[in-house]
């Protein structure tokens, strides 16, 4: 996964988004991205980042990313927006916690 500061929703693979037998939601919904513009299906899950112990419901827009970008899924603001995010290049190192939370554990 990556995260996508740039993007107002998060991105899952399509064809993952069927593989794993995700619940679509009844809306398509247009997007705009770096590659024009697309109408894409909707898929709720829960998303688990493991490295920071957090999990999420939501919902994501679904593109074919592996056969475009060979990409599975971009996290977007929608998410990562509700967290503290902190990027320690020369420790090369990402921190996602949520707010309130003590920095530098």
């Amino acid at each position: 996964m990556l995260i996508d500061t740039g993007a107002q929703v998060s991105v899952l693979d399509l064809g993952l988004a069927l593989e794993l037998g995700l619940p679509e939601t009844d809306t398509p919904r247009p997007i705009v991205g770096v590659a024009g513009g697309d109408e894409a299906r909707q898929f709720t899950g829960l998303l688990h980042l493991p490295a920071w112990n957090i999990t999420v419901a939501t919902t994501f827009v679904a593109v074919p990313l592996r056969e475009r970008l060979d990409v599975l899924a971009p996290i977007g603001m929608d998410v990562i927006g509700d967290f503290i995010l902190n990027l320690d290049g020369p420790n090369r190192t990402i921190r996602l916690s949520p707010p309130g939370s003590v920095q530098g554990t």
